[in-house]
């Protein structure tokens, strides 16, 4: 040994996972463990997610849980799961039967699961987009979940015959004006028969505010209000507002009830004004007026409560998710990464209306 050197112990070896005779339940308030479902279903693994919290022998399991059952698989499955778990550091329960406790929903029921199928997803770039935000998106994909995503130059998209093999596209911030005229009409036409051919489009920020005056979404901003027009747009520079979260909703499977997120811009959305409908939900909100951290302009305080951060809409045989802000902000947001990992590996098998 030399002297003054300090020799690292190994580290000691995970326990083996033991072996599920009904199935492997990953803990859902990991965000990882949407990653891990994503893996499971590009292996050929059937898995779903669990939408509503429930109990097994006494333990919780919060809604967001990844449920592989054992009779759908064939032999691998242990192996995957044990693989994946330790790469996402997820914690597993492997269930030998898949009835909960008494008043709590069963793994059998087909009402509070869904069985999420392989999803393709690809992101746009360059003209018209963000360039911050579209690394802070394929970032978090790629990098930090290892989802591996297609980049779909946004002038490209009008001749682009094989749209049709994504079940995703991402829109990350952009400005409306520039991304409308990169896409030309051609490419807004396609990306609009796309979504109604069963798409799933998820848009952030100025990509939302595009794609809410594109497809005519129900979704309101204060500055068309009566008590809006004329007003001038305040930005909020970067201050973190708690947002409340409608929980029975599958797109906040796995996610608190109350939710840190971050505001970094001018942009007020309000929820419909119309009837209640299963084609539109309203996921997420601006809790209250005061801030977590970071400061706040009178004006914003005075409009922000209330004002829509998530939102999600049926268009045709698709939807479209948009983001008031930026979920990927800089890579740190992870209870944020919940909601975008959800919109791009659960919403093309999310129910519909």
């Amino acid at each position: 040994a030399v002297t003054g050197t300090t020799v690292p112990r190994a580290a000691a070896a995970p326990a083996p996972l033991p072996r599920a005779t009904y199935a492997y339940l990953l803990e859902g308030s990991q965000p990882g463990s949407v990653a891990a479902l994503w893996h499971l279903r590009q292996r050929g693994h059937r898995a779903g997610v669990l939408t509503t919290a429930s109990r097994f022998g006494g333990r919780p399991l919060g809604s967001g849980a990844v449920v592989a059952r054992v009779g759908q698989n064939d032999t691998t499955l242990h192996r995957a799961v044990e693989e994946l778990a330790g790469r996402y550091g997820l914690r597993v329960t492997a269930a030998t039967t898949g009835l909960a406790d008494s008043g709590f929903a069963s793994l059998g029921s087909g009402d509070f699961a869904i069985n999420v199928r392989p999803t393709n997803i690809a992101i746009l770039a360059e003209d018209g987009i963000n360039g911050y935000s579209f690394g802070y998106a394929w970032y978090t994909l790629d990098a930090q979940y290892g989802i591996p995503v297609t980049v779909l130059r946004t002038r490209s998209i009008a001749g682009l015959t094989q749209l049709g093999r994504f079940d995703v596209l991402v829109v990350p911030e952009a400005q409306p004006g520039a991304l409308a005229a990169a896409l030309g009409e051609a490419g807004v036409r396609r990306l609009e028969a796309w979504v109604r051919d069963g798409g799933t489009l998820v848009a952030i920020g100025g990509g939302g505010d595009w794609a809410r005056t594109q497809f005519k979404l129900a979704l309101r901003s204060w500055y068309d209000t009566d008590a809006g027009k004329g007003k001038a747009a305040v930005a909020v520079p970067g201050a973190i507002f708690r947002a409340s979260l409608d929980t029975r909703h599958w797109m906040t499977a796995g996610a608190n009830p109350t939710l840190p997120v971050l505001l970094n811009s001018a942009r007020l959305w309000l929820a419909p004004t119309e009837a209640p409908s299963a084609n539109r939900h309203v996921l997420a909100t601006v809790a209250d007026s005061t801030p977590v951290s970071g400061h706040a302009w009178e004006e914003t305080r005075a409009r922000i409560r209330g004002s829509v951060f998530l939102y999600e809409e049926r268009v045709g045989a698709g939807r479209v998710i948009a983001f008031a802000d930026d979920p990927n902000f800089r890579g740190y947001w992870r209870a944020a990464n919940r909601l975008f990992l959800n919109a791009v590996v659960l919403a093309p098998s999310g129910r519909g209306p």
